[in-house]
């Protein structure tokens, strides 16, 4: 559900590759912290984002021209792009010269972009695309519009068209505000007039034969202009980018992010003020409060129990920290005010499937097949998130099963988030309990709050009783009387 809010917000970049398949070493986690940090930057941010939005228009300018236009058309928004493209890269390394950037990955990448503009291949293609595009625009001719019958020619006593060039690649260029300054096409201008353009600038081509063969030589020598390693960076970016953007809307909200302190070396983990992000963009659409929580880990107490009342968020919160670890693995900020995790091998989960009625297999041999499958790849290094397992079969055997699964669990050494309503499990050595809250003057109402302390369940069953007149003295004294 995240990435597919993610895909919402940032359209046009694919982001399932990275998401799906996080780094496997610690280094490369810490790599992406470090990127975010510098990120943080304002002014790094902007410039980034310009860049990026500039080589988007870029790529478009050149798709469009590849496959909807042709002759000295093409070459004409060939060469806008090549223009825009030297500019953009220039404006990036200018921006980022003057930045407190830090990190590795950008740090390496200002080097190379000081070596690639200084380089004589870069200068070579500006200076190049700068002056054939000087003489086209400088070209002057004159039209005879008779009838259907256009006639170009150099010299005339009439009107001179000094700017119809200088306007046709001109107007491929258009400067939305706050944006950089480089080419975006204008499709539909270009789409509606090109075959007529394109005709008159193969009668003027005929007239200025030297300016268009510069052109197209110019075309066909630097087919490949863009730089491997700036359109590497300038896909690469975007991960960065779509988060920045799908994240911003909750931060505006006020809700805190944090980049993780990632370790090696078991220890206390936890995070202050976290959240289920799926959860949060949805209620914020919906203007509604989003509650965080905390939780802890041990080595001592390396599952945590949560038990409480139905619909009291026991599910959001073992997907709240499920989601943390996952996040923490991407580099990428978590949601949380202040965090400190173990750098996993990977998150398994098992939440409630509905019952395939026409399936050979009971539901509760689905949930021990599925488990087993966890528990068979699990290692002292993975998070386990086990919601209500065992919850189509009787009490007795749900408690004997799951006091069976967290065994095994502690045999492993894996962390594990265990949602159940068997409040005995809380109370098994090594576990560390977690409640799901009502309002104490109601028990009605959902706090949403999940606090470590013991399991108290009957206490709310009792309250609810009590409120509906349904407890023993009640039921008693309606039936004597």
């Amino acid at each position: 559900m995240i990435v597919e809010y993610m895909k919402e917000s940032y359209k046009g970049f694919d982001v399932d590759r990275l998401w799906y398949t996080p780094p496997e070493r610690m280094e490369d986690a810490l790599y992406r912290q470090e990127v975010f940090s510098d990120l943080e930057d304002p002014g790094v941010l902007s410039a980034i984002r310009s860049f990026v939005a500039a080589l988007s228009r870029i790529l478009s300018a050149l798709r469009y021209a590849e496959e909807h236009s042709w002759g000295h058309q093409r070459e004409g928004i060939f060469l806008d792009a090549v223009l825009s493209y030297c500019e953009a890269v220039s404006k990036l390394l200018e921006a980022l010269r003057d930045s407190p950037i830090r990190s590795r990955g950008l740090l390496s990448f200002r080097e190379y972009l000081e070596e690639y503009v200084a380089s004589e291949g870069c200068r070579r293609l500006k200076d190049e695309a700068e002056r054939v595009a000087s003489e086209i625009t400088s070209l002057s001719f004159c039209m005879d519009v008779k009838g259907s019958t256009i006639t170009v020619y150099r010299d005339c006593e009439g009107e001179e068209y000094d700017a119809f060039l200088e306007g046709l690649f001109e107007r491929f260029r258009e400067v939305r505000e706050g944006e950089s300054s480089v080419a975006e096409p204008r499709w539909e201008l270009a789409h509606t007039r090109g075959h007529v353009e394109n005709a008159i600038l193969d009668l003027v081509a005929r007239i200025y034969r030297e300016p268009f063969d510069r052109l197209s030589r110019f075309y066909n020598e630097n087919k490949g202009f863009i730089d491997e390693a700036i359109l590497r960076f300038y896909r690469e970016i975007q991960f960065y980018l779509s988060y920045l953007e799908f994240i911003a809307p909750l931060r505006k909200a006020g809700l805190p992010f944090t980049l993780p302190r990632l370790k090696r070396e078991d220890g206390e983990e936890y995070c202050i003020d976290c959240f289920d992000l799926a959860l949060a963009i949805q209620l914020l659409r919906e203007g509604r409060r989003v509650v965080t929580n905390d939780f802890q880990v041990t080595p001592e107490e390396r599952i945590l129990v949560v038990t409480g009342p139905n619909s009291g968020g026991k599910t959001t919160f073992a997907r709240m920290i499920g989601q943390a670890y996952y996040l923490a693995k991407l580099g990428v900020p978590i949601p949380g005010r202040e965090a400190e995790l173990f750098f996993v091998d990977g998150v398994y989960t098992h939440f409630p499937r509905g019952e395939d009625v026409e399936g050979m297999h009971s539901k509760l041999e689905e949930d021990l097949t599925r488990i087993k499958l966890i528990l068979d790849k699990a290692t002292s290094k993975s998070v386990i998130i086990l919601n209500e397992p065992f919850s189509s079969t009787t009490a007795y055997d749900a408690a004997l099963l799951g006091r069976r699964v967290i065994e095994r669990i502690l045999e492993i050494g894996s962390r594990c988030v265990y949602v159940t309503f068997i409040d005995e499990l809380a109370r098994l050595e090594h576990v560390a309990s977690y409640v799901a809250q009502v309002d104490p003057r109601d028990p009605e109402i959902r706090t949403y709050k999940i606090l470590r302390q013991p399991a108290n369940g009957l206490a709310y069953a009792r309250l609810i009783a009590k409120k509906y007149r349904l407890t023993y003295e009640d039921i008693v004294s309606r039936v004597v009387g």
